[in-house]
């Protein structure tokens, strides 16, 4: 069995289970988030992937400010276990906080930031770290959908 029948399967396995139990019957629809991720993989925007996946692709090393390599990044994190730098990507940086993934099966996105002139993991997905938290340790404004409203 491959992991996309397994995937499948969930998403069919929920959509059963929640239209038989009525969830949502009387209540208006949530409007699902929109999502590259999911149109590349042919999915309806309604099983989009959860709020924080990073836009599909790496900035070229050009356009990020110094420091924000992907490697240079991985090398500081110290918490990385067998993930190395060799497939890590940078969607957003800029040079205190940057949000670093690794092309390799399972939820590699991390939030990390500059903590005494090196990089430290602040949140591993999945998380429960709120945005009043986030913002008050000093995570910029654009990060705010990588983290819960509470």
């Amino acid at each position: 069995m491959k992991a996309r029948d397994v995937v499948f399967g969930a998403i069919v396995l929920v959509s059963v289970v929640m239209t038989a139990s009525g969830c949502g019957g009387d209540q208006p629809a949530a409007t699902p988030l929109p999502s590259p991720v999911a149109s590349q993989a042919g999915l309806p925007s309604s099983v989009a992937p959860p709020v924080g996946d990073p836009p599909p692709g790496n900035p070229a090393p050009e356009n990020l400010p110094p420091g924000c390599a992907p490697q240079a990044i991985a090398q500081d994190l110290d918490d990385i276990g067998g993930l190395g730098n060799e497939n890590a990507t940078v969607s957003d940086c800029d040079g205190t906080w940057a949000v670093i993934g690794w092309d390799v099966p399972g939820d590699t996105l991390r939030i990390v930031h500059k903590v005494a002139d090196r990089w430290a993991t602040y949140v591993a997905f999945p998380h429960d770290v709120c945005w009043t938290k986030a913002a008050a340790d000093g995570a910029p404004a654009r990060y705010q959908e990588y983290f819960i409203a509470c």
